[in-house]
């Protein structure tokens, strides 16, 4: 029941605000555009409203590729929307000091454009980040990739493994971990994950919210293909190495996973949710590995994103302890990165 009144809650809150940007630009364009405002076009903007929220969740409720495609260009739109949004609220600022609706107009096209197709550009180039990590627990330097949030879907099922698998092989990894997220349909068959098979290193997973949400399990596909399923498990790679993975889906406090690490070792932890230094300061984990947060993905959620997770994106350490939160292998929504970029994180751990 708290669920139910949870997810119609978050439902209420975003359709809210979807109307009041809708409403916000429909007057702002009629003022700037020199459009006649109207109730027909007030009740069109409620329309659109209602079907933007409401192709997503029946793309849920009826998994297609019709569907999917349907909730694609509601998404779009919505990336779209506010990326013109934030171009509007820039002018407020910009009218205090060009008088000329004319420069303004030009200025809203042309940037708002600009942007747009800049979006567009930056979510499908996929950047490798290089990190240095440096440690006296290793008797040889290693290499470890780090993908996380690809969001798997019956449209890009084929196309991003294709890009991800010879990115990642060419880093020629020792591992690769997959924090979560790596799916995002339950229309999809054992024989979409056969790309893993292709990824040159071992493979570690813990899973997201994502999986959890599309119905996807663990034990159904996943743990048919060649990684290594981290559900609340600890392994031990090597004679140096241990990797521990923590179950999106469990309410397992983080402690009960890593009180009792050996500190001659280095111990690696996987969550795909950020966590804090203070929940892994009393313990023996060197480096945490995460996603989640996109890094907003598209301005200005990165705003937002900031607010919620003190630790959102980047590599950030603490007496001898690392956090690397990576902004995301591919995106969620609109296939749109403003202020982020979609990667793949090469992290490079250094004997002292």
């Amino acid at each position: 029941m708290i669920r139910v009144l949870q997810f119609i809650l978050m439902l209420g809150s975003m359709i809210l605000m979807i109307f009041l940007i809708h409403f916000y630009l429909l007057r702002r364009i009629c003022s700037t555009f020199k459009i006649k405002y109207t109730k027909r076009k007030l009740l069109l903007t409620i329309f659109i409203v209602l079907c933007v929220p409401g192709s997503v969740i029946l793309s849920r409720m009826f998994e297609s590729t019709t569907s999917r495609l349907i909730s694609t260009v509601s998404f779009t739109y919505l990336g779209i929307l506010m990326t013109v949004f934030s171009v509007f609220l820039l002018t407020e600022v910009l009218r205090l000091f060009i008088k000329s609706k004319k420069a303004l107009r030009h200025f809203i096209l042309i940037v708002s454009l600009v942007l747009i197709m800049f979006s567009f550009y930056s979510a499908l180039s996929i950047v490798v980040e290089d990190v240095n990590i440096y440690t006296d627990k290793i008797s040889d330097n290693a290499s470890i990739v780090l993908l996380t949030d690809i969001h798997l879907d019956v449209l890009n099922k084929q196309k991003l493994p294709n890009k991800i698998v010879p990115l990642t092989n060419e880093l020629k990894p020792d591992f690769v971990f997959i924090t979560g997220d790596l799916v995002d349909s339950s229309d999809l068959t054992q024989e979409d994950f056969n790309w893993i098979a292709n990824i040159s290193a071992p493979v570690f997973f813990v899973n997201g919210n994502h999986e959890s949400h599309t119905g996807i399990k663990d034990d159904n596909l996943l743990e048919n293909t060649k990684m290594v399923l981290l559900k609340d498990r600890t392994v031990e790679y090597n004679t140096e190495f241990t990797i521990i993975g923590r179950d999106y889906g469990t309410s397992r406090n983080v402690s009960t996973l890593i009180d009792d690490l050996d500190k001659e070792r280095f111990n690696i932890f996987l969550s795909h949710v950020p966590i804090t230094f203070a929940d892994i300061s009393h313990s023996n984990v060197d480096l945490v590995l995460s996603g989640h947060t996109h890094a907003g993905q598209l301005f200005p959620f990165n705003l937002i994103v900031g607010a919620i997770y003190p630790l959102n994106h980047g590599l950030y350490q603490e007496n001898n302890q690392s956090v690397y939160v990576s902004p995301g292998t591919g995106t969620w929504g609109p296939s749109m990165r403003l202020g982020s970029t979609s990667e793949i994180t090469h992290i490079h751990l250094l004997k002292k």
